[in-house]
């Protein structure tokens, strides 16, 4: 499990993208809050996917 969160970093947004929305549309604004710092073009996805 730590592995993923090492190497797989700047993928882990891309794939957690469609992951979280399956899983929870919460779970992935939450994500998004944390890239949205980083990647502006997240904070757009954020909003209008929450």
């Amino acid at each position: 499990m730590h592995r993923h969160q090492g190497r797989s970093r700047s993928r882990g947004w891309l794939v957690g993208l469609p992951a979280s929305l399956a899983f929870s549309h919460v779970h992935l604004c939450i994500t998004y809050i944390g890239f949205a710092s980083r990647n502006f073009l997240v904070i757009e996805l954020k909003i209008k996917y929450c």
